[in-house]
């Protein structure tokens, strides 16, 4: 919360999202300096979160398209196919998984990502 709270102090008056405003590795990264982690980077939160969904059992797939990764195989000429859907499912996951963490409560109703989703 103290990472976020400082973010959010150094962030555009109308900014919506968290680090809509990082352009680059250095670009507002005093903001971490602080933190008793040493090196740590937003990069590393976008790794975090890849590696909590997949553990949830959301799809790689699906994660994949997520962190907007170019696919370059045969099949990913074909389809054409946006994922919203399986995209804003595996967001409302990681929405109640990352509250569950922030509010110390782990243990709560956060389900396994349902194959179905």
């Amino acid at each position: 919360m103290k990472l976020l709270k400082a973010l959010q102090a150094t962030a555009e008056k109308d900014a919506v999202y968290v680090f809509a405003g990082i352009r680059g590795p250095r670009h507002r990264r005093g903001v971490l300096d602080d933190l008793p982690v040493a090196d740590v980077r937003p990069h590393d939160f976008r790794r975090t979160a890849a590696s909590l969904m997949a553990g949830g059992g959301v799809p790689r797939l699906t994660i994949s398209k997520l962190l907007n990764h170019v696919e370059t195989s045969v099949t990913a000429i074909y389809d054409r196919h946006s994922y919203d859907m399986e995209k804003q499912s595996a967001l409302a996951w990681w929405d109640a998984k990352l509250v569950a963490i922030v509010s110390n409560d782990e243990a709560g109703k956060v389900l396994a990502f349902g194959k179905s989703a």
